[in-house]
């Protein structure tokens, strides 16, 4: 018969609130800290991760959610992170995406008014590579290389 207060313990540790202590971005794993304690080396979910792939990785100090099967704290994952007072929610539409950067770069899309918004701070630059042709925005000016270009009114 299994024990109940092990029982007990390892089902409150199915789930749990944290912040990342510790990043290791080449291994793609972090440290948690729950409380007092710092979690082993874990994994993080992405969005895709097979044929394709994503990568935008918590950061140190960044509230995430953690579960761990079994209450087993070694076997655990990262599902993702939670909004916080320090860093909240950057939207508050439910039909927009919205990304913001620490450097204040932004990329967002409405798609009730379908309209697509990159901006990026002075002295960062936008490059688009399609093959042969580029088109690279900066504060210098635009640039656009391309073996032929057409003008169409």
């Amino acid at each position: 018969m299994a024990d109940p207060v092990e029982t007990e313990r390892r089902l409150s540790n199915v789930v749990h609130y944290g912040t990342v202590e510790e990043a290791d971005y080449t291994k793609a794993r972090l440290r948690i800290r729950i409380g007092e304690n710092v979690t082993t080396w874990i994994p993080w979910a992405a969005s895709r991760a097979g044929g394709d792939r994503s990568w935008h990785p918590p950061e140190v100090g960044e509230q995430i959610l953690l579960v761990a099967p079994g209450g087993d704290l070694n076997q655990a994952c990262v599902l993702g992170s939670v909004y916080q007072t320090k860093h909240g929610a950057p939207a508050d539409k439910a039909t927009v995406t919205r990304t913001v950067w620490k450097d204040g770069a932004t990329l967002e899309y409405d798609r009730e008014t379908h309209a697509y918004a990159l901006d990026v701070p002075v002295g960062g630059t936008i490059e688009l590579r399609c093959g042969a042709s580029s088109l690279r925005i900066g504060n210098d000016g635009i640039v656009l290389k391309a073996p032929r270009i057409d003008l169409n009114p």
